[in-house]
């Protein structure tokens, strides 16, 4: 059985572990619940939430603006893993 995010991937990636750095601006975002718990809440935005991405590969300094694509729990204890796609 084929990793269900293999098969939402368009382009070709590589394993690459590098420092990167996440932007927001201080923005307000407006939203409206979908559905509530005492662990969590889900959200409904108008638009994405953009983030400015920094990533410096060998000689190479990658600088985008992205939108969450997708996230899931991570390997490690308490944290999370987020794909991001590339805007403009």
């Amino acid at each position: 059985m084929q990793d269900k995010k293999a098969e939402r991937r368009k382009a070709a990636r590589k394993t690459e572990s590098v420092a990167a750095e996440l932007y927001l601006e201080s923005s307000v975002f407006k939203a409206q619940t979908v559905d509530v718990s005492e662990e969590g809440v889900r959200l409904e935005l108008n638009k994405p939430i953009r983030f400015h991405i920094r990533v410096r590969i060998g000689d190479k300094l990658v600088s985008r603006k992205a939108e969450i694509a997708w996230s899931e729990e991570a390997a490690q204890k308490d944290g999370l893993t987020y794909g991001f796609k590339y805007v403009e």
